[in-house]
């Protein structure tokens, strides 16, 4: 991998590189950040009828009002009806069978036991033609992680889910997923993260073992076409990223993420963190590429490493141990929304002797987008 001391030319030279080669796509990201006042919730709590500002047709019944519980999901509700008020929140872990006898239909974007009472906040708004709803860095019940997810719904019943990069189930069991209740039978779970698909069924459901929650950065949105189905598709157009692969040499990786907080949205600067770097290491870089080669790089004596990334572009870095960064521009080309580059980065360090004396990364893929 070669380095490449002009970083300012190296980005030039990406920059034109993700706009002669990006397809178009337009939308916007999945976070409404008019979140609306705070609801108050603590630990294991319910809220009482929040207004929708409008009624919405949902598995065939009509709703006006959405009762919202701490633990990742509200009911939706019609205040003129014959049901009574549901009041259970519903901990501890995601249940598709409380999902699907539930009394009054569930939404339920990260549905555990979560904890507001010890830190974050739980918000709702009433916007125009839309509702949302939003857990602000909540930790599960364990005090660990900080939670950020928002699901909307808007007067035509279509339902969006937007997940932050720091949504993590350490311990329990999540479900994200919405049914209309009253004894619905049972579709069986999906896989969310497949990418678009269409349901034949009005309740849709993934559960999420404990490390399994998987839809960080990745937004949904169910289009509803009637009263038992659904088209489930991810939200084109926002900002994301992930890890991928593994470092090498085993043992002492380098690990590659992004800063926390930073995505690669279009016009904004994107910061990448290198860490485990090694003292001693005397140069670096990190390469770009739209393609993921996974080649095993034992026939250039790098026998433990794999190759994730091409090497279209590279950006010089000077090693700091133990983390080492590197930010860079995002080009504020519509052109480029929904783009994917791929990254991987290489430090030298003598003391690891041989031909080639250098270690790397796990790859990161980003998603350009708002």
């Amino acid at each position: 991998m070669s380095l490449v001391p002009s970083m300012p030319l190296a980005r030039f030279a990406c920059a034109g590189a993700l706009v002669a080669l990006a397809p178009f796509a337009s939308a916007q990201c999945g976070f409404d950040p008019n979140y609306g006042g705070g609801l108050g919730l603590g630990d294991d709590a319910v809220t009482g009828a929040l207004a929708l500002g409008f009624t919405v047709s949902f598995g065939g019944a009509n709703y006006d009002s959405a009762i919202v519980s701490s633990n990742g999901f509200f009911y939706l509700w019609n205040s003129t009806g014959s049901v009574p008020i549901p009041t259970a929140h519903h901990c501890c872990n995601g249940d598709q069978t409380l999902l699907r006898t539930s009394t009054s239909p569930i939404i339920a974007g990260m549905w555990m036991d979560l904890n507001p009472g010890v830190g974050g906040s739980v918000h709702f708004n009433a916007l125009p033609g839309k509702a949302i709803v939003t857990w602000n860095a909540v930790p599960e019940y364990s005090n660990t992680g900080a939670n950020t997810f928002q699901i909307a719904i808007d007067t035509a019943g279509n339902v969006q889910f937007a997940f932050d990069a720091n949504c993590r189930n350490t311990s329990h069991t999540a479900l994200t997923g919405m049914s209309p209740g009253s004894n619905s039978a049972n579709p069986g779970g999906s896989d969310l993260s497949s990418g678009t698909f269409p349901t034949t069924s009005a309740t849709v459901y993934e559960i999420f073992g404990a490390n399994a929650f998987d839809l960080q950065s990745r937004p949904l949105q169910f289009f509803t076409l009637g009263p038992s189905a659904w088209v489930v598709t991810p939200l084109v157009g926002c900002a994301s990223w992930s890890q991928y692969g593994a470092g090498c040499p085993a043992g002492s990786p380098l690990t590659m993420v992004a800063q926390a907080g930073s995505r690669p949205v279009l016009g904004q600067n994107f910061t990448l963190e290198i860490s485990n770097v090694r003292n001693g290491s005397l140069g670096g870089a990190v390469g770009f590429g739209f393609v993921n080669p996974n080649l095993n790089l034992g026939a250039n004596g790098l026998p433990a490493c794999t190759l994730l990334s091409t090497i279209d572009v590279s950006l010089g870095v000077a090693p700091t141990s133990p983390l080492t960064q590197l930010g860079f521009p995002i080009p504020n080309f519509s052109s480029i929304i929904g783009a994917s580059l791929n990254a991987q980065a290489v430090m030298v360090d003598p003391s690891l002797g041989g031909t080639l004396p250098v270690y790397l990364s796990n790859g990161v893929q980003m998603v350009f987008g708002n």
